[in-house]
C-alpha cells in the first residue's frame, strides 16, 4: 500500500479508496464526520441564530415530538447523547418553556419529558427548514441513487450496531469506566 501524508486532508478525487484507506480521508467514517460537520454547521446555524436552541436541544425536541412523553433514560438512548448531555440539553428545554417533566406514577424514576405546546409549535416551524438541508445536499441526485443510499446507509447503520455490540461484550464493564480502559484506580 501506498500511504497519502496526513496533510492532505481534501476527500479524494474520483471514485476514493474506501474498500483500502491509504489516509484518513479514505475511512469512512472520516468521510461521514467532514459532510456532517459541513452541512450540520447549517443546521446549527439555523438552530441558534434563528431559533435560540442548541443543536443537541433541537435533538430532544425532535425526539420528543416523534415518541411523546418518554423517560430522561429513553431520551438519553434514541437522542445518541450520554445522560449528563441529555440531562443539561432537556433543562435548557424546559427552562425556555419548551419541555416539561411529567409524572407516570408513583415511582420518581417512572417520570417522564415531553413537549410543552409551544415546544411542539416550535418543532413544527424548525422541521421545514432543518429538513431542506437534507433536501438540498440529495438534490443532484436521481430517485433510484437516492433509494440506494437510504438502503446503504440502514446496511451500514446495521454494520455499526453489530460492531459496536461486539467491542461492548469483548470488553468488561470494569474497563468502561468513564472511558478509560483498564485504568481503573490510576
Amino acid at each position: 500500500k501506498q500511504f497519502v501524508s496526513v496533510e492532505t486532508l481534501d476527500p479524494p478525487d474520483g471514485p476514493g479508496t474506501l474498500p483500502e484507506p491509504h489516509a484518513i480521508t479514505d475511512f469512512l467514517l472520516y468521510r461521514l464526520y467532514r459532510i456532517l460537520t459541513i452541512a450540520g454547521g447549517t443546521v446549527t446555524r439555523l438552530c441558534e441564530g434563528k431559533f435560540h436552541v442548541t443543536r443537541r436541544e433541537w435533538r430532544i425536541l425532535a425526539i420528543l415530538a416523534a415518541h411523546g412523553t418518554v423517560s430522561s433514560a429513553e431520551l438519553a438512548l434514541r437522542s445518541k447523547l450520554d445522560r449528563p448531555a441529555t440531562s443539561k440539553a432537556l433543562s435548557s428545554l424546559v427552562v425556555k418553556g419548551l419541555a416539561c417533566r411529567r409524572s407516570r406514577g408513583a415511582d420518581a424514576r417512572m417520570n417522564g419529558v415531553a413537549l410543552t405546546e409551544r415546544g411542539r409549535t416550535l418543532y413544527e416551524e424548525m422541521f421545514p427548514e432543518i429538513s431542506d438541508v437534507s433536501v438540498q445536499l440529495l438534490a443532484q441526485f436521481s430517485t433510484e441513487q437516492i433509494q440506494g443510499l437510504d438502503s446503504l446507509l440502514s446496511q451500514i447503520q446495521s454494520r455499526a450496531d453489530d460492531l459496536a455490540r461486539s467491542s461492548m461484550s469483548s470488553i468488561g464493564e470494569h474497563q468502561r469506566i468513564r472511558g478509560r480502559r483498564g485504568t481503573r484506580g490510576a
